[in-house]
């Protein structure tokens, strides 16, 4: 009997030595997968895996086979179209196998090796021209205006056949950065036509938990975005339309060194800063979100001086299983004025709040995952003004790309109702309880356009003085 154990380290998959919150084995992948493998209940011979990054994928050995054809990461010895015929293939392949070479994979499971410092390959790393724009375009919903503005061209590129030999051309490459400004891996964003969803990955050896990718830097700073990942960024300037903006993206699993990473690639350009300069806090609108939001502000408030500071956060043992605490030490003009803020404001009731009025400090203690305690906590803060320019920008669906595909949906309905209008975010935004309703419905977002139609913008119209069909008028079309 093959288990999915032996057929996973066949195809390159290695021992993790943590744990699963489900008790089986994790494996990683050098493309980021992560595979979580466990004996049946009902069969002790028998395993199950799943995907504990993509619920759809998981199940018994012939599923885990499947599933690796589609992504790529097994290739089958027999060429067909035959899904059936592909899975047998691989697996009489390995039945086939030397008898030593299957007791390698049976009695010894290798040991993952140490982390190896990612290098640029040799050759090209990417591919600079002729970028295919179709994941931005056709399922990222970007206008044109959007992916080639200054801010973003020349920040992806598509990704190399030559750096990883299973990713088709079309994908994209997101270069990040580390703190010294040198190349610390690179975000590979594609999309899974089998499964009809988004995904990313890491080129092997990348250095993710060091590195951030960042648009190019503008020359005047009003904002400084921070996202989960660079499609957020390209949504959140298409929507608000600030080119004074410096967009950054931790890749949705932020880590302690991409906090120092962000820091410093601010306080590197700090000249730039606008008086009015607001940091924007624009992570998921989500528990994980809220989470990343408390650690960017905890990131801000170490990297003053502590003669200068106003506080510092720490995150420190909870006394609590479960739960997880911060201790806040505030400078003592502005001890108690923070105590009242933290004693009065809103807050869940399985948050705790301690004060310890000799060290000037306050200690939150909260259940982990719970977005309204963070939320709360981070407010606490922003509220007091302890770290100055702070600002939680969150979108209204789970994320600010979320946001934009559903404007331009209904944005679509509006055009086929021939109305020569169109939503602004703005109302949008305002509108969105009405609108989030009614678009459960087929079809009844037309109810909701009857009754704002008179709020809605005007379409940009042709200059009335270029003809329809002059070559200035079919230059600005190409333009735009």
């Amino acid at each position: 009997m093959i288990s999915i154990e032996e057929m996973a380290i066949k195809y390159g998959f290695v021992r993790n030595n943590s744990k699963s919150y489900r008790g089986g084995t994790v494996y990683d992948h050098d493309n980021g997968l992560r595979i979580c493998i466990s004996q049946s209940r009902k069969n002790a011979g028998q395993q199950h895996y799943s995907n504990l990054h993509d619920d759809s994928d998981g199940g018994s050995l012939y599923a885990f086979v499947k599933n690796r054809i589609k992504d790529g990461t097994i290739t089958p010895p027999l060429r067909t179209y035959k899904e059936n015929e592909a899975i047998a293939s691989v697996l009489k392949a390995y039945l086939n196998m030397p008898i030593e070479d299957k007791e390698a994979f049976q009695q010894k499971i290798p040991v993952k090796k140490p982390d190896e410092p990612f290098f640029v390959p040799d050759g090209i790393l990417f591919m600079k021209w002729a970028v295919n724009t179709t994941l931005l375009s056709q399922i990222r919903k970007f206008s044109k205006e959007t992916y080639e503005h200054p801010l973003f061209k020349g920040t992806y590129y598509n990704c190399n056949k030559e750096v990883d030999s299973r990713r088709r051309g079309s994908d994209l490459a997101f270069p990040c950065y580390k703190a010294d400004g040198t190349l610390g891996g690179v975000n590979i964003r594609y999309f899974n036509q089998h499964r009809n969803k988004c995904a990313s990955m890491f080129m092997a050896n990348s250095e993710h938990e060091h590195s951030i990718w960042h648009s190019n830097i503008p020359d005047k700073i009003d904002k400084v975005f921070i996202g989960e990942s660079e499609f957020d960024c390209m949504a959140h300037f298409e929507l608000t339309q600030n080119p004074n903006t410096l967009y950054i993206s931790h890749q949705g699993n932020l880590m302690p060194g991409q906090v120092d990473a962000i820091m410093t690639l601010l306080k590197e350009n700090i000249s730039k800063f606008t008086p009015d300069f607001k940091m924007l806090l624009g992570a998921d609108n989500d528990s994980r979100g809220s989470h990343y939001d408390l650690m960017l502000i905890c990131g801000a408030a170490a990297t003053k001086d502590k003669s200068n500071a106003k506080c510092f956060i720490n995150e420190i043992p909870a006394k609590q299983e479960g739960y997880k605490a911060h201790i806040i030490t505030v400078r003592p003009d502005l001890y108690d004025g923070f105590k009242e803020i933290c004693l009065n404001s809103p807050k869940s009731e399985n948050m705790r709040i301690d004060t310890d009025d000799e060290n000037k400090s306050v200690i939150v203690s909260r259940p982990r995952d719970d977005k309204f305690a963070d939320d709360a906590l981070t407010s606490m803060v922003i509220n007091s003004e302890l770290v100055k320019n702070v600002v939680k920008a969150k979108a209204m669906t789970k994320d600010w790309n979320d946001d934009l595909k559903l404007l331009k949906s209904i944005n679509s309905k509006i055009d086929g109702m021939k109305l020569g209008k169109v939503m602004s975010y703005d109302l949008f935004r305002e509108k969105f309880d009405e609108l989030s309703l009614q678009t459960k419905a087929v079809g009844h977002i037309a109810d909701v356009v009857v009754m704002i139609q008179n709020q809605l913008t005007d379409k940009k119209k042709t200059d009335p003085d270029v003809e329809e069909g002059s070559d200035e008028e079919k230059s600005r079309r190409m333009r735009l």
